[in-house]
C-alpha cells in the first residue's frame, strides 16, 4: 500500500465470468478512465485466452475476473450536479 491507500477505497469493483465457448465478433481493449478524479488499482486474471485475442477465432474452457479499487482525489461536494441526489445533514 502506497500513501494514499492507507485508507479503504471510495468504491471497490470485483467481476468474474467463464465460459466452455466463446467467439468474439470483435475484438478490443476494455479501458478504465478515471480522469484525474481518482488513483486506481487493477488486477486481473485469464485463463484459457491468449494475450492477442482474434477475432471470429473460438475460445474454450476460459475464466476471467478482475478487480477494481479506486480512491477519489476530490474532496469537494459535487451533490449539486446530480439533483436527484439528496445531500447528507
Amino acid at each position: 500500500m502506497n500513501d494514499r491507500q492507507d485508507w479503504p477505497p471510495a468504491f471497490e469493483l470485483k467481476v468474474a465470468a467463464r465460459a466452455q465457448e466463446a467467439i468474439f465478433s470483435v475484438v478490443g481493449d476494455a479501458k478504465w478512465r478515471t480522469e484525474g478524479l481518482a488513483d486506481a488499482e487493477r488486477t486481473g486474471y485469464r485463463d484459457g485466452l491468449p494475450a492477442g485475442l482474434c477475432p471470429h477465432a473460438q475460445y474454450t474452457n476460459i475464466r476471467v475476473s478482475s478487480h477494481i479499487k479506486a480512491w477519489l482525489n476530490e474532496t469537494e461536494d459535487r451533490s449539486d450536479r446530480c439533483p436527484a441526489v439528496k445531500k447528507r445533514n
